[in-house]
């Protein structure tokens, strides 16, 4: 990809949030900091493990390839840098007061800030008329994976949280993980759901912003049924929890893999 623009503020804090997760994870899962029940605490170190050893590793792939100017490598760095933004967030708000709090709070900015100023910078550099790299099946296809997938999503946390309304039965994704409130439907609806519509509705008008943001948030929801899978597996050994949706998730990842590797195979072939 030719004249591609710099994102230097972007950039230079990736380093930090690299930094910054490597260090949360290493902390989490090797030491005892999380006081949460041993269900939720599973689920934290699980996803401390995929953290460390998946998402950083991919990080660390992007920052240094970066310079190339690379359109699958821009798309892999700020997928990355979007999970962190949602992965840190959850922790934020869902995992009971501990000494890395304020850690949260600060990679959470760093990579909000991040995620931001490279989209922005990104999609200012690209043609108006990136969709015509894509076919136009590629296109109906993952847009309609997109709205089946916001769709499904949304209707379940929507549904859980309505069912309250006739039952006053607090569900028991809540009551298992001693929250007293749906920190995963909250962030969910507000972070994978609103940014799967918006996509799908950019991508629709064939608009430069809907074809970044797609694959963009294909990295996240690659990388998040691992988290799933680990933490399910975790949790399961200490507490012979098992969550019965793991095939789900694991399906869901599959397909936004699929989606993921047939974009950036059309559009590499024309801007790399």
């Amino acid at each position: 990809m030719n004249n591609h623009q710099k994102t230097p503020f972007a950039r230079r804090l990736s380093p930090i949030i690299l930094i910054l997760s490597i260090g949360l994870s290493i902390a989490g899962f090797f030491f005892p900091v999380y006081r949460d029940n041993l269900l939720i605490t599973s689920v934290w170190q699980g996803n401390d493990l995929v953290t460390l050893f998946v998402a950083c590793p991919l990080m660390l792939y992007a920052l240094v390839n970066l310079n190339k100017a690379l359109l699958k490598v821009q798309v892999l760095w700020l997928g990355v840098t979007w999970y962190f933004v949602y992965n840190y967030f959850f922790y934020l708000y869902g995992a009971a007061f501990n000494v890395l709090l304020i850690f949260y709070i600060l990679i959470v900015i760093l990579s909000l800030l991040s995620f931001i100023f490279g989209l922005v910078d990104l999609v200012i550099s690209i043609k108006s008329d990136l969709y015509l790299s894509l076919s136009k099946r590629t296109l109906i296809v993952s847009r309609s994976f997109l709205i089946i997938f916001s769709t499904l999503m949304g209707l379940a946390w929507v549904a859980l949280s309505i069912s309250y309304w006739f039952t006053q039965t607090v569900p028991l994704a809540i009551t298992q993980s001693g929250h007293p409130t749906g920190v995963i439907f909250a962030t969910d609806l507000i972070f994978l759901v609103t940014p799967l519509i918006i996509a799908a509705y950019f991508l629709h008008r064939k608009h430069r912003l809907g074809i970044l943001l797609t694959p963009i948030i294909m990295v996240k929801c690659v990388l998040y049924p691992l988290v799933f899978v680990a933490s399910g597996i975790i949790a399961y050994l200490n507490t012979q929890i098992y969550d019965v949706l793991t095939p789900v998730y694991l399906l869901l990842g599959l397909a936004s893999l699929w989606v993921l590797l047939r974009f950036t195979k059309e559009l590499s072939a024309i801007h790399d």
